[in-house]
């Protein structure tokens, strides 16, 4: 495991398996796995500077060993195997947007109209 300071929050170190650590302390930040929220994988939660924080482990790990660079919020991090709770450097890559399925209103042979879902949304995250 290697571990880099994170660009958008230098006060974190990040490992290349999804450990997270304060720098000021090295004390490691606990995973957050049932969050409640729409972010996928796992998260961590904070005090820093008098505020709380909640970052994804995901693009914490993607910015710091995969980009090396600030991650901007057009930037999508997937994983290979399609575990969202496997935050390892080599199981990453770059993604593209979520998508759901559009509805779409047909008419029947009665000429009633009737929703199916068809086509793609963009659906950001």
């Amino acid at each position: 495991m290697t571990l880099r300071k994170s660009i958008s929050h230098p006060e974190l170190l990040v490992g290349s398996n999804g450990s997270i650590y304060l720098s000021t302390t090295g004390q490691r930040i606990n995973l957050i796995k049932d969050h409640g929220t729409t972010m996928r994988g796992h998260m961590i939660a904070y005090r820093y500077n008098g505020k709380i924080k909640q970052l994804s482990v995901l693009r914490l790990v993607f910015e710091a060993h995969i980009k090396k660079a600030k991650i901007q919020t057009n930037d999508y991090v997937e994983t290979i195997d399609g575990n969202d709770y496997n935050p390892d450097a080599s199981n990453l890559t770059y993604g593209s947007r979520y998508r759901k399925p559009a509805k779409k209103t047909k008419v029947d042979k009665n000429g009633e109209a009737y929703s199916t879902w068809m086509g793609i949304d963009e659906v950001y995250c």
